[in-house]
């Protein structure tokens, strides 16, 4: 892969991540240096590095490495690294690839099972023991078929004999400098400033979101449920309001589910689809939108073209609830497709399915039942 899409997502002007220096000499027997890095950016996750071939070959790995024998975590290719790279620490600055705070997490010295790193790489499997000061052990790098025939879909596999987990306190700990990922991110010692909004290269315009209202919403008590609405535009007629109480656009916590061992047998009751994605409350006031987590995150720099659409709704201000999913070919939810959006934009379809209609021009509809909150929603 070389360093061509490295180079090519990066502003070096404004950025003070190492360019490339001369390329090392080629590594493939023996021991080579590895460097698992902790990086806060759309989303915390890690990224693991094996210096092979004169560049840090590269794989984002959203839980961390396995620890218990057998357990497999998902890890997604990227873009080789220069070498230098396996000493940075510092903050990526907002609107450049990855922006976000980068911790030298773990560190050390790899070797590969039969010392041929390269053709190991190529033939889709890294039988790896790490000698670092944090991961010491034997793990597995096997590579898997992505749902469109994609590979840069990777497993990496707890080799050998279970590790013990780190502390909370060593898991939040440099290796570099002992700092914690707070500490880093305020210290700011290895920073460009910028104030150049985001533009994330790799979300181009073939990647194209909808809003979709799916009709799928519940009274805000127990549970909710599934209905299609099959009549055309021109048949839809607004529902007739009841008075109801002023409200200003804001965040509303969303209802979360109750597991039962049967569905109730008493009530008027509809059923939905359970989508496998990130809940979202987006939140219009003219058109400035935010979409925010169930935890009251903001979500509208990670799914910039689902808040433009948002904007684009036939009302002066609303509150909706959804659920943010990515789409495989046969149009099924895949939180694995999501993370691989997130980390490096991935171009699987993303999708807004929207539950529940809140408040709209400054009304409350909390207290509407759900078949009004739906047909103001459709």
């Amino acid at each position: 892969m070389g360093l061509t899409d490295y180079k090519r997502k990066r502003d070096f002007r404004r950025t003070s991540e190492p360019k490339s220096g001369k390329p090392r000499p080629k590594t493939v027997r023996g021991a080579s240096r590895f460097v698992i890095q902790k990086h806060d950016a759309r989303r915390l996750h890690y990224d693991f590095r094996l210096e092979m071939e004169g560049v840090l070959k590269s794989w984002a790995v959203p839980k961390g490495l396995p620890w218990k024998q057998g357990e497999k975590h998902l890890a997604v290719e990227v873009e080789d690294h220069p070498v230098d790279y396996v000493q940075f620490e510092g903050v990526i600055p907002e609107g450049q690839y990855g922006g976000g705070t980068v911790m030298v997490w773990d560190r050390g010295k790899y070797s590969v099972y039969g010392e041929q790193p390269l053709k190991s790489l190529r033939d889709g499997k890294l039988h790896l023991v790490l000698e670092g000061e944090k991961a010491k052990g034997e793990w597995t790098l096997v590579r898997i078929r992505g749902r469109d025939g994609e590979k840069n879909q990777w497993l990496i596999l707890k080799m050998g004999s279970s590790a013990k987990p780190l502390s909370k306190k060593r898991e939040d700990e440099s290796v570099k400098s002992g700092r914690t990922m707070k500490q880093i991110a305020e210290d700011r010692d290895a920073e460009w400033e910028s104030n150049r909004e985001e533009k994330d290269p790799s979300a181009t315009s073939t990647l194209k979101t909808r809003i979709k209202a799916a009709l799928i919403g519940r009274d805000r008590r127990p549970r909710r449920g599934t209905k299609t609405d099959t009549r055309s535009e021109k048949q839809r007629v607004e529902p007739s309001l009841p008075e109801l109480p002023s409200a200003k656009p804001r965040f509303i916590e969303p209802m979360k589910p109750r597991l039962l061992e049967k569905p109730p047998t008493t009530g008027n009751w509809m059923y939905e689809l359970k989508f496998d994605g990130i809940r979202a409350i987006a939140v219009k006031i003219d058109k400035k939108v935010s979409l925010l987590s169930r935890n009251e995150n903001e979500l509208a720099g990670r799914f910039a073209e689902i808040v433009e659409a948002i904007k684009n709704l036939p009302a002066r201000e609303c509150v909706i609830d959804g659920e943010v999913v990515a789409l495989d070919k046969e149009g099924r939810s895949s939180f694995q497709l999501l993370q691989a959006f997130e980390l490096e934009g991935r171009k699987s379809p993303v999708r807004f399915y929207v539950f529940d209609l809140l408040q709209l021009d400054g009304k409350g509809l909390i207290k509407l039942p759900l078949g009004q909150r739906k047909e103001l929603l459709a």
